[in-house]
């Protein structure tokens, strides 16, 4: 027998900003030629 469930919604606790995700990677990978594609 098929059992229907609703969907739902899952927030994290914390939220991490894009520019907390890329500065310490900028700091350990400068030089790499695909980082300005990460920081639009």
């Amino acid at each position: 027998m098929a059992t229907s469930c609703r969907p739902s919604v899952s927030v994290p606790e914390q939220v991490i900003t894009m520019e907390e995700t890329l500065e310490p990677v900028s700091s350990r990978q400068a030089d790499h030629p695909q980082l300005p594609l990460a920081s639009g």
